[in-house]
């Protein structure tokens, strides 16, 4: 995987330290906060990033295609703070601006159905980061990497200090746009949401979010690599309190698939309250199939009866947990037919953990809206200190959605900070 960088970004070297502005993080929120800052008007702006390579997060999204939005977005796919909140922000830089504007950088997108998520037509994640890096350069905004930022306090006149090793920087406006605790080796890592803490702002806890799933079911461990759609429920003492119609993969561990990593934040605490429930076959009705159960020949295999709806092994594996392998219809109990309706309508997964912050793709938890003026970003009881992205408590589906959430709260802060400083 190649990694370019255009003119003008430098290594952390150099005897200038005091800027107007320091975002620390050049992931998506970091870098379009510089660029929404610089596009209208703001000058001497810096970007501090912790890792030598830029944009890891970008690069691995998509599977190296990077969604950037997502074409129809839902508001009720976005978690932790108020949907309406969420979408006032959204909608001050809206899908089709972030399209308008990478398309204006160069980069060609297409939507992708039945998700309508957007992509880059080169399939590409690294055009993405170029078109970032490339705006960044002509508004001449600065990263220095890698720069590790170990702490920050404001001194008495209200000048923010960043302390960076033997480094020491200055500033009027910092964002902080470091991320949560997903994939720590891109620089995410979760090292400043202690000194938060420290300082007295209010934090959700983190948790792991779109990460797979751990069960202890060895059935079906056996299936893995087998993925199918179904409609998955969570459900908190029968309430159902997320719902979704999605891909599930069978894993050696347990399950992974787009519509599982969707629903994992909600076993992340272990509440033996919350339960996951499959629905094998969305698009059938259970009491027409139960019906068409009951007047099968008799001679006719209940193994065969669900071949014709799932992979061999899944089959085979249905047909176990209910009833003999060799099971006939003439020789099916009530109860038997019961139990094959309900693994097949109503599978419950015993979950038992998740795989953690190694797989999970974002954070859930961060700075709630409480703390911030949801107009700028900036924290309430800390003059011109703001936050952006995944260190924020929002985060959403697969699908471009927490890219989106990235591209609008780091423009919104960007021209916020653009209009004190002109």
């Amino acid at each position: 995987m190649a990694f370019f960088f255009t003119v003008g970004i430098t290594h952390a070297v150099g005897t200038k330290m005091k800027y107007k502005t320091i975002i620390i993080g050049a992931g998506a929120a970091g870098m379009m906060t510089g660029i929404a800052a610089g596009s209208h008007g703001a000058k001497d702006v810096l970007i501090l990033n912790a890792t030598p390579r830029i944009g890891l997060k970008i690069l691995m999204s998509g599977g190296g295609r990077c969604n950037i939005t997502n074409a129809e977005l839902q508001y009720q796919k976005f978690y932790g703070e108020s949907k309406n909140a969420i979408k006032k922000i959204i909608k001050q830089f809206p899908p089709q601006k972030v399209i308008d504007f990478f398309e204006s950088q160069g980069v060609k997108t297409k939507i992708e159905k039945p998700w309508f998520k957007y992509f880059p037509v080169d399939n590409k994640a690294q055009s993405v980061l170029n078109a970032l890096l490339k705006k960044l350069d002509t508004l001449n905004i600065k990263i220095k990497f890698p720069v590790i930022v170990e702490d920050f306090f404001a001194e008495e006149n209200g000048i923010w200090k960043v302390i960076a090793g033997d480094k020491e920087y200055s500033c009027e406006n910092l964002v902080l746009a470091s991320g949560g605790f997903s994939y720590p080796h891109t620089g995410s890592d979760g090292k400043l949401w202690p000194k938060l803490v420290k300082m007295g702002v209010q934090i959700e806890k983190d948790i792991p979010a779109l990460t797979p799933l751990k069960t202890d079911n060895r059935l079906f461990h056996k299936l893995k690599g087998l993925s199918l759609q179904c409609n998955l429920q969570v459900k908190k003492q029968q309430k159902v309190i997320q719902e979704e119609c999605n891909s599930l993969l069978f894993t050696h561990f347990g399950l992974s698939g787009p519509g599982i990593l969707n629903v994992s934040h909600n076993f992340a605490c272990n509440n033996p309250n919350i339960k996951l429930y499959a629905n094998f076959l969305p698009d059938h009705q259970r009491t027409v199939f139960e019906q068409d159960l009951m007047q099968l020949p008799h001679n006719t295999k209940i193994v065969n009866v669900l071949g014709k709806f799932f992979q061999r092994r899944l089959a085979e594996t249905l047909t176990s947990m209910s009833c003999p392998i060799e099971q006939t219809a003439g020789q099916m109990t009530k109860i038997q037919r019961k139990n094959v309706l309900k693994n097949v309508f109503e599978q419950q997964f015993n979950i038992t953990g998740t795989l953690g912050y190694k797989k999970a793709e974002i954070t859930s938890g961060g700075i709630p809206f409480s703390q911030l003026n949801l107009k700028t970003m900036e924290m309430k009881n800390y003059p011109r200190l703001y936050a952006v992205g995944e260190i924020v408590n929002v985060h959403g589906d697969i699908g471009g959605y927490n890219f989106q959430w990235a591209w609008s709260s780091g423009w919104v802060c960007g021209k916020a900070i653009a209009s004190i400083a002109l």
